[in-house]
C-alpha cells in the first residue's frame, strides 16, 4: 500500500486515495522524491468508512527547489483514517492558492521546515492543523526552528475540544488575517511569535497562546477581539 515517484519535477493532481481495507493500525506513505521542486493540486484522501481504519502520510522531499500550490489543495482524512501532509527537513511551502484540510488531516514539519501561507489555509476539521517534529530527541526537540508565516488567510473553523498550531511558531504577518470562523472548537498557538495584522475572535470562542509547547498548561487567553 506504500507508493514511492521519484522524479525531476512533480505535480500532484487529481486525487490519491487510501484503499479501504479491513486490517487496523496500518499506515500507508506517499513519498515524492522531487529533483527540482513538487507541485501540489487536487486531494489527498483516505476515503475510509470502515471501522478498522488505516492511516496516510505523504512525505514531500523536494530537491534544488520546494514545494507549491497554487490552485486548490484538499487534504481528507476520516476519524479512523488520518492523513499527515509531511514537508522534509529545512524545505519552504509556499502557498498562493487554497489549502483545506478536512477531517483528521494536518500538516507536519519537519525540522526547521517552513510554510508561507500567501493565499489561503482552511483548517476545517478534528485534528491538530500543524505540527512540528524534530527527529533528534535532544531535551529541545519539542522547538525545532520550525516556522509557519501567515501572509494571507488562515480561517480555523473546527469541531472538537481545543486543537492547537502545535510546536510549530506561527507568526501573522502585518497584512493578514487570523480567524476563528466557525465551529466548536478554541485554538491554542503553542509557540506564538509575531502576531500582527488581524485576529478574530468570535463570543463565545478562545485564542490560548503560549510561548513554546512546553509551557502550554497555562496560556494566555483571548476572546471577543
Amino acid at each position: 500500500q506504500n507508493v514511492s515517484v521519484s522524479a525531476q519535477d512533480i505535480t500532484l493532481a487529481g486525487t490519491v486515495a487510501r484503499r479501504q481495507d479491513s486490517y487496523s493500525g496500518i499506515n500507508s506513505i506517499v513519498s515524492l522524491t522531487a529533483a527540482g521542486s513538487i507541485n501540489l493540486a487536487g486531494t489527498l484522501t483516505t476515503n475510509n468508512t470502515s471501522a478498522y481504519g488505516g492511516s496516510m502520510t505523504a512525505i514531500l522531499a523536494p530537491g534544488t527547489g520546494n514545494i507549491a500550490s497554487s490552485g486548490n489543495f484538499t487534504v481528507s482524512g476520516t476519524g479512523v483514517s488520518p492523513i499527515t501532509v509531511r514537508v522534509n527537513d529545512a524545505k519552504t511551502w509556499g502557498n498562493s492558492g487554497t489549502v483545506t484540510l478536512q477531517g483528521t488531516s494536518s500538516v507536519e514539519m519537519r525540522n526547521n521546515a517552513v510554510f508561507n501561507n500567501n493565499g489561503t489555509f482552511n483548517a476545517t476539521g478534528a485534528y491538530y492543523p500543524v505540527t512540528s517534529y524534530n527527529t533528534q530527541l535532544t531535551p529541545t526537540y519539542l522547538v525545532n526552528g520550525s516556522v509557519f508565516n501567515n501572509y494571507g488567510t488562515f480561517n480555523y473553523n473546527q469541531t472538537g475540544g481545543t486543537w492547537a498550531i502545535s510546536r510549530t511558531q506561527f507568526n501573522n504577518g502585518p497584512s493578514a488575517l487570523l480567524s476563528i470562523t466557525g465551529g466548536l472548537s478554541n485554538l491554542n498557538l503553542e509557540n506564538a511569535g509575531t502576531l500582527q495584522g488581524t485576529i478574530n475572535i468570535p463570543s463565545g470562542r478562545q485564542l490560548g497562546i503560549t510561548e513554546y509547547q512546553g509551557d502550554g498548561t497555562n496560556p494566555i487567553l483571548f476572546s471577543n477581539t
